[in-house]
Formats: structure tokens, C-alpha cells, sequence
């Protein structure tokens, strides 16, 4: 084992060969005319409804952009993270103590529903009461995860006994190939099942309260800067957050920051995105309504508005306007010499306010 010093010069050591093999990885991009990489991780059912509409975004916004994405487990994706294989990694706050020099932004409120197979029992009922569910067998996260915690101190609290377990895990596919196959109840992420029950794979159980929502989020190590692929991608993930029905109170109070990041597209040139704050649920969806009719997205309607407001078709530009003024003032060109010759020549200085 490491002394503590030891245990110290190791995590660095593994920061800077992480960072040495990212330089080389981005090198190699460049060679094969990929403008830039971003690399994410998600963790094991955070993946649906959020992440692939996200990168989608990101593709439209920088055509040059190749993403990596990773699926995996809490653990192996912390560790890839502070070492640097990672730009962010998507999914649920994690425990303090796995999260140490890991800064997570919240981007919305996920609450886990139960599902079962089409053929199970439970299926064809419109409302099932909790104490009928935990008399079934159930596929459940492991003990390991928060979200197990949070569940069974849920059942917990209303008095339930806990049901019996057939299978331990988190994996999406496996859960589905569970409940089609066997009677079992299991827990999946509201955006996960609702796609699986539209295809008749699942059926998804009407209950209440709901037994855990899950707060989902971008994770980032304390000490890397922040790229402009990697600004992107957070940017796309709060907008496509934004717009999933059934938000939590995090995104309806809009608690986040206002900011304005600089990044930059394929061609070299300068982008802005501003993050606007207190945005009511009437204007959003007054803003997706408009966006539909006009066939844009919310982000391209909002950028005409801006550009309406402060752009306007008929405003007047200053070099139009002393134009108009000389020619009412019927100056000669003598006149107009005079002013030539006390004009400044000496360079313009940086106005200060302080």
C-alpha cells in the first residue's frame, strides 16, 4: 500500500498520462480532419431521452465534432474521469465519497417507474396499489447504488416489508430481457421505459407516490479547464433537459447561472451562447409552439427573435445617418476639408468607466 505522499504523485501521475494520451488521441483527429472530440460517459440507464438528442444537437451545431460516448458503472466511469479519459460523465449525483474533486451541475429531475413484461399479471391493471407489487419478485439496483438506498427507505417509510429479489443490476438490456422472459418487476428511469413500452416491450405500472427520483446530472473533474467541445456538450445537455416533459423543480425555479461561453465552429469563428434564466413554463411553451409553426428549432427561433430586437430591418446605421446629415447641411467640399484638418489622427483610446 502507498504512503500517503505515494498515493498523492500516483493520482497526479495518472492525471498527466491520461491528459499525454488525450494530446495524442486529439492529434490523431486532426490528421484524419476531425475538428475536434469529445469524450462522455453515461452511466448505466441515464442514456435514454437525454444523451443521444444531446449529441444530435451538438453534430447540427459543429458538424466537425466526433463524440465518444462510454456506458458503464458509477466506479469505473469516476475513476476515467479524474484521470482524464473523460471530458463529463451523465448521470446520477453520486456519493460523497466517490465524488471527491468531481463537480456536478444538476440538468433535470428523473423519477424511476416500475415495469414488467406484457405478458405479466399486472400488465392490463391502470392502477396497482404498492403492497400488491412487493408480493412479486423484482429486479433492483444493487446495494451498492444510491438508488437502492433511496428505494427501499422509501418502501420503508410506508410501512411495506422489502419483496423478494430475483436479479441484482442496472443494466437497461438486461432488465428487459429479464421482465420479457420471467414474471419479475423492475425499476427503469421514466425516459428509459416510456420508448420500450411504445414498442409493446414493456409495459410501464401506474403507482403511487413514485419511489425515488433521481437527480441527473454532467460530472466534471475540479481540475480540468473547460474545452470548447466539452462547453458545447453541457450547453446541448441543459437545452435538451429543458425540454423533457416531467422537469423537476430544479429547472422550474432555474436556479442555474446566467453566462455567456465563447466557443468556436469548424471554420474558426467566434460563437456565443447565452443561458437565460427565469424563463417561465407559458413563454417555453409559447417559444415551442412558434418554433413549430415556423418549422425551426427553439434554439434557431430564439436567435431570430434576438436578432429582430436588437437588429432590426429598419433601424439606422450611424454611417447612413452623418451621410443624411451632410446632405442636408449642403456642405461644400471646401467645408468638408475644414473638418479633415482638425479631425484627431492620434489613435482611439479604451473608454474607462472606473
Amino acid at each position: 500500500m502507498p504512503t500517503a505522499r505515494g498515493a498523492c504523485l500516483v493520482r497526479y501521475a495518472q492525471i498527466v498520462t491520461g491528459e499525454v494520451a488525450r494530446a495524442a488521441e486529439e492529434l490523431a483527429d486532426i490528421a484524419r480532419g476531425i475538428a475536434s472530440t469529445v469524450s462522455v460517459g453515461v452511466m448505466y440507464g441515464c442514456m435514454a431521452g437525454l444523451v443521444p438528442v444531446a449529441l444530435q444537437l451538438c453534430r447540427q451545431r459543429h458538424p466537425g465534432l466526433l463524440a465518444q460516448v462510454t456506458e458503464g458503472a458509477v466506479d469505473p466511469l469516476m475513476q476515467q474521469l479524474r484521470a482524464g479519459r473523460l471530458d463529463r460523465v451523465v448521470g446520477a449525483k453520486v456519493e460523497r465519497s466517490v465524488s471527491t474533486g468531481v463537480v456536478f451541475t444538476p440538468l433535470h429531475d428523473e423519477p424511476l417507474v416500475v415495469v414488467c413484461g406484457v405478458d405479466h399479471p399486472l400488465a392490463g391493471a391502470r392502477a396497482v396499489a404498492w403492497p400488491d407489487l412487493l408480493a412479486h419478485r423484482w429486479v433492483l439496483p444493487p446495494r451498492s447504488a444510491r438508488a437502492r438506498d433511496a428505494i427501499e427507505m422509501t418502501w420503508r417509510r410506508l410501512g411495506l416489508t422489502l419483496p423478494e429479489m430475483a436479479v441484482e443490476t442496472v443494466s437497461t438490456e438486461m432488465i428487459l430481457a429479464l421482465v420479457t422472459q420471467s414474471p419479475l418487476l423492475a425499476l427503469l428511469s421514466r425516459q428509459s421505459a416510456r420508448p420500450l413500452a411504445a414498442a409493446g416491450l414493456l409495459a410501464v405500472l401506474e403507482v403511487a407516490p413514485a419511489p425515488v427520483v433521481m437527480r441527473i446530472g454532467t460530472l466534471r473533474a475540479a481540475w480540468t479547464s473547460r474545452s470548447s467541445a466539452a462547453s458545447l456538450l453541457e450547453a446541448c445537455l441543459v437545452e435538451v433537459a429543458g425540454g423533457l416533459e416531467g422537469v423537476g423543480a430544479y429547472r422550474r425555479r432555474c436556479s442555474h447561472t446566467s453566462k455567456l461561453h465563447a466557443l468556436t465552429d469548424d471554420r474558426g469563428a467566434t460563437m456565443a451562447i447565452l443561458t437565460v434564466r427565469n424563463i417561465t413554463d407559458e413563454v417555453h411553451r409559447a417559444l415551442r409552439a412558434r418554433a413549430a409553426r415556423r418549422g425551426h428549432s427553439m434554439e434557431a427561433e430564439v436567435r431570430d427573435i434576438l436578432e429582430s430586437a436588437v437588429r432590426p430591418q429598419g433601424r439606422v446605421k450611424l454611417g447612413s445617418l452623418l451621410a443624411d446629415m451632410g446632405r442636408r447641411a449642403r456642405l461644400s467640399d471646401d467645408e468638408f476639408a475644414v473638418f479633415e484638418q482638425v479631425r484627431s489622427k492620434a489613435p482611439a483610446r479604451t473608454v474607462s468607466f472606473e
